[in-house]
C-alpha cells in the first residue's frame, strides 16, 4: 500500500529479488535503493529542484487543526445538549442532521453514545479538575443545599459552595446532586452533607451552610461540629408573606386578642 507521505510525488516503490525498493521519478533520475523509510527518500530528494517536501507539513498542520476544531465542536455541542437539557439522542434527528451539513459539511457528529460514554466522562474530569483547583485555594467555604423531588417523584439534595478567591471574585460551584434514597432524617441528611464535603476534601474548610426552614435539614446541619446554620432569608420571608396572605383574624375576639394570634403565627415561623 501506498504510503500518505509527500515523497510518494517523486518516488515510487518497487520489488526486487522479494526486496522493497524506492525509485525516484523526478525528471530523468532512475535512482534507486533498498527501502528503508521515508527520511532516506527525502535526503535524496532535497538534491532536486522544484521538490516541495514541505507540503507534508503543511498537511499535518492542517490535519492537527482540523482536529482541533473537531475536538471544540464536539465540546460545544455536549454543552449545548447539556445546558438545554436535550437528550442525548437530537445527534440521530434527521433535521437536526441536515442542519449541521449546510452550515458545517466537514464535520463529522458523534454518535450519542460516544457523547454520553466518551465526550460527557472527558468533559466531567476536566470540570472536577477546575473545581478541585479552585476549592484548594480557598480559605473558608459557605455552602447552601436544599432538596427537592423530580418529577419520577426522585428525592434530590443539591450541594453548592462559595467562596471569595484571591482576586476577590465570588467563586460558586455546584459539587454534589445525588438522589436521596430512604428515610429523609436529620442523620440521614447530615450524612449526606459530611459525605459531599468529604469527596472534595473541604470539611475543614466549610463555616456556614444556609438552608431552608425545614425541620430535618436544620437539625442535621445543627448536628454537624464547628458549622454556622443560616436560615435562608427569602424562603422565611416567603412563608411571612403567605401567613399573613393566609391570615384570618378570629371573628370574636377584640382587636388586641387579634393582633396577639397574628404575632404568635408570625413566631411560629423560626428566623
Amino acid at each position: 500500500m501506498v504510503a500518505s507521505s509527500v515523497v510518494w510525488k517523486y518516488a515510487s516503490k518497487i520489488i526486487k529479488n522479494n526486496k522493497e525498493y524506492y525509485k525516484c521519478n523526478v525528471g530523468s533520475c532512475q535512482h534507486e535503493a533498498v527501502f528503508a523509510g521515508t527520511v532516506a527518500i527525502k535526503n535524496h530528494l532535497k538534491g532536486h529542484d522544484g521538490v516541495n517536501l514541505t507540503e507534508e507539513e503543511d498537511n499535518k498542520k492542517e490535519e492537527d487543526s482540523n482536529k482541533n476544531k473537531t475536538k471544540l465542536a464536539n465540546k460545544e455541542l455536549l454543552y449545548f445538549i447539556v445546558s438545554g437539557f436535550l437528550p442525548f439522542r437530537i445527534v440521530d434527528n434527521f433535521h437536526f442532521q441536515r442542519f449541521l451539513k449546510i452550515i458545517a459539511s466537514n464535520y463529522k457528529l458523534p454518535s450519542r453514545n460516544h457523547i454520553s460514554n466518551t465526550l460527557l466522562e472527558i468533559q466531567f474530569k476536566e470540570v472536577c479538575a477546575i473545581i478541585k483547583n479552585d476549592l484548594a485555594g480557598a480559605i473558608s467555604i459557605a455552602a447552601t443545599t436544599d432538596i427537592w423531588t423530580s418529577c419520577q417523584n426522585l428525592a434530590y439534595m443539591a450541594v453548592t459552595v462559595h467562596f471569595i478567591n484571591e482576586e476577590w471574585k465570588l467563586i460558586s460551584h455546584t459539587i454534589s446532586v445525588r438522589n436521596l434514597v430512604g428515610k429523609h432524617d436529620n442523620e440521614s441528611l447530615k450524612e449526606a452533607l459530611i459525605e459531599s464535603f468529604s469527596e472534595w476534601g473541604i470539611n475543614d474548610k466549610i463555616i456556614a451552610i444556609t438552608v431552608d426552614n425545614g425541620k430535618n435539614i436544620i437539625k442535621a446541619v445543627n448536628g454537624i461540629e464547628n458549622i454556622e446554620l443560616i436560615r435562608c432569608f427569602g424562603h422565611t420571608m416567603n412563608l411571612i408573606v403567605k401567613r399573613i396572605v393566609e391570615y384570618k383574624a378570629p371573628k370574636k375576639k377584640s382587636n388586641e386578642g387579634a393582633h396577639q394570634s397574628f404575632n404568635s403565627q408570625i413566631n411560629e415561623i423560626q428566623y
